[in-house]
């Protein structure tokens, strides 16, 4: 499991899952929720090796 750091106009953080290039969850802890591939809110992706 990789973990990837989103942001969106610096706030809120996002922390998303991925398994093998696939982006499970993504967690606001801004607002202590749980969305799936809320890729409406995310402007840049960071993928680990």
């Amino acid at each position: 499991m990789l973990i990837s750091s989103e942001w969106y106009s610096g706030e809120p953080k996002w922390i998303c899952s991925y398994f093998k290039g696939y982006r499970l969850k993504c967690y606001d802890y801004s607002y202590d929720l749980v969305y799936e591939d809320p890729v409406e809110y995310v402007t840049e992706y960071e993928f680990n090796d």
